[in-house]
């Protein structure tokens, strides 16, 4: 298989494979054990990496998808458009057996050249539908750089209810210093 080319800095792209392995080493991806090495560590390695980063990846079996298939999960749960997938709808619902799918943020925006290994296929790649970003203008007049009418607002008045909290407790200790200089004097 040749080799597939990530972009620095690339963003909204879903990379599907297909996994050919014994279900015990599909079963440590899954479910680690205490002595396992991490299912990030794994999956990098079965990429040609040496990192992933953590959440950009997805290990299931095809089966849990039931009549959504694998084209319907990746529309509705990767945000890849219908279009997009209609020439691979039909081999991505054909497919039956463990997929990795990996996202765009598993390669932390940095270069990668992705190498599978044996028992790793390359189903598909495909873009994420992001809707075109729309700049409105603001309807305040704030938002438009206008001065914003009036006086400046007056600082905040002292709370009356805190000087006579302050007086409630200045009071005692004041009466107990009155008592030692008295007391103090007169010995």
């Amino acid at each position: 298989m040749s080799a597939l080319s990530v972009a620095e800095q690339e963003r909204g792209m879903v990379r599907v494979f297909a996994l050919d392995m014994p279900e015990r080493d599909l079963a440590r991806l899954t479910n680690p054990g205490q002595t396992d090495p991490s299912p990030q560590a794994t999956v990098a390695m079965l990429v040609g990496l040496d990192w992933l980063e953590e959440g950009g990846f997805e290990i299931f079996e095809t089966d849990v998808l039931g009549e959504l298939g694998l084209a319907g999960y990746l529309r509705d749960g990767g945000g890849v458009a219908e279009e997009t997938l209609a020439a691979a709808k039909m081999r991505l619902n054909a497919f039956d057996g463990p997929v990795l799918i990996l996202y765009s943020r598993a390669f932390g925006g940095k270069a990668a050249t992705l190498t599978p290994g044996p028992g790793v296929t390359h189903l598909g790649s495909f873009a994420e539908d992001s809707p075109p970003v729309i700049y409105e203008k603001l309807p305040s007049a704030a938002a438009s750089g206008a001065p914003v009418s009036g006086a400046a607002p007056e600082p905040a008045k002292p709370n009356p209810h805190l000087n006579v909290l302050l007086a409630i407790l200045a009071l005692p200790l004041a009466a107990i210093i009155i008592g030692l200089i008295f007391y103090g004097v007169l010995k």
